[in-house]
Formats: C-alpha cells, sequence, structure tokens
C-alpha cells in the first residue's frame, strides 16, 4: 500500500544516457511515489561536472518550477555539483530544493565534532570539486575528499556519457576510493556521496567500514514524511 503521507518528489535530471542501477536517484524505484522527472536538455555530466552549468541555470530554475507547478513538494537533483547554484535554484521555488548531498557536511561535522570525528566526501571528481562548490554547500575546511580515479570505469563511463556501465566494475572502482579515503584519514565518522550514482553501492560501504552512508536516496525519504534535510541527516548520523 503506497504511503500517502509521503510527499512528491520532483526530480532534475541530467541529460544522460548511463545506465541507472538500482539505488541510483534517477532509477523509477528509489522514491515512493516514483519522482516527478524533468530532464534539463544539453546538460550532460560533463558540462555539469567539468562546466559548472555554464549557461544552463536559468533552465534548471525554470525547470524546477514546473516541478513545483505539477505537484512537486520537495525538489532534488541528480548531480551533486549543483549545489554550487543551490541558492538561484531554491530562489526559483516555493518548496524546499536539496541540490546536493553535500549539505550533509556541515550537519555531519557538529555532530561528530564530539566524538573526535568527522565526515568525509566520495565525490566523481576530487579536481572539479571546487572550492566554491564546498563553499556553497558550507563544508568545514579541511574535510577529506576521494574520489575514484580519473581514468577509472565508474567515472570514465558516466562523465563520459556512455550508453553501458558493467556493475561489477563500477563497484570496485567506488570500493576502492573509499577504501584509499578511510586508510588515509582514520577518523571518518560518516561518508557522504556527493555522486547520485554512487548510492547502488551504499550497502556494500556500509558494510565494510561500519558507519553511516548518507547520500540524496537515503536521507530524501525522511524528508518526505516531513523531517527537515538537517534532521533527516541528524536521524542517518543516529543509527
Amino acid at each position: 500500500m503506497t504511503d500517502t503521507r509521503r510527499v512528491q518528489i520532483g526530480l532534475l535530471m541530467l541529460e544522460s544516457r548511463f545506465p541507472r542501477f538500482k539505488g541510483d536517484i534517477g532509477h523509477p524505484d528509489t522514491f515512493t511515489p516514483p519522482a516527478l522527472v524533468k530532464t534539463i536538455r544539453n546538460a550532460t555530466p560533463q558540462r555539469v561536472v567539468e562546466d559548472q552549468v555554464t549557461g544552463l541555470v536559468d533552465s534548471f530554475a525554470d525547470a524546477a518550477k514546473e516541478l513545483e507547478q505539477a505537484g512537486a513538494k520537495l525538489i532534488t537533483t541528480s548531480c551533486g555539483f549543483l549545489v554550487l547554484h543551490q541558492k538561484a535554484l531554491q530562489a526559483a521555488v516555493t518548496v524546499p530544493l536539496v541540490s546536493s548531498s553535500l549539505l550533509a557536511v556541515p550537519i555531519a561535522s557538529e555532530q561528530l565534532r564530539p566524538r573526535g570525528l568527522r565526515p568525509a566526501i566520495l565525490t566523481i571528481s576530487a579536481d572539479n570539486l571546487t572550492q566554491a562548490h564546498l563553499q556553497a554547500a558550507g563544508c568545514p575546511a579541511g574535510t577529506p575528499i576521494g574520489a575514484p580515479e580519473p581514468d577509472s570505469h565508474f567515472c570514465t563511463r558516466i562523465l563520459g556519457n556512455c550508453e553501458t556501465m558493467d556493475k561489477a566494475t563500477a563497484r570496485q572502482d567506488v570500493i576502492a576510493a573509499a577504501t584509499k579515503l578511510m586508510r588515509n584519514h582514520p577518523n571518518i565518522g560518516a561518508l557522504i556521496l556527493e555522486c547520485t550514482n554512487m548510492p547502488p553501492y551504499a550497502s556494500d560501504l556500509a558494510e565494510l567500514f561500519d558507519i553511516p552512508i548518507l547520500s540524496l536516496p537515503a536521507l530524501l525519504p525522511d524528508c518526505q514524511m516531513g523531517l527537515t534535510f538537517a534532521a533527516a541527516t541528524c536521524k542517518a548520523l543516529a543509527v
């Protein structure tokens, strides 16, 4: 039975061709009820991640308005790099808009600090995740950041917007990046998945490292039930 208390999510989707496995924010079974989707023309992964959405911010804002008009009560995106334009996108609509899981980083930092721990970020591209992105999210200086190798299967298939991707190989790329990040920073108390294509591997990461793994697909269902994004983040950290 569908839980009628869940508010409708609207999803600003990149124009992508790569496979979206179960758990990915763009998979049709990720949210209940299924998200209302608006795909932004020409918003390829390369243009959003590497080119900082140049020339497309108004298109994303207009799409957000359309989603709100269609009944969305909570709007999100399919790429965490859109946090760079969080303020502009939120200003376009009256409903809450959560552009990126990176917005959980400052909340997690406050929650973990009393235990001598801190969150870390796992992104699809450490080179393209600039200080401007981190400042837009409110991330504390020195937050550990890791990513799969730029020439890895995971990165090249997604950023290259390829039509095929081997899930097992992509999984190993994500696990290898997380393992290196955890090894280099032993005081990590939570892992924030910037990339919305990484959640299919979240259960593997949680089992390996025994820490909370935070992502938009993990946090937004609680927001659908009435929690603020901050409260949903705190709830996830308390598990």
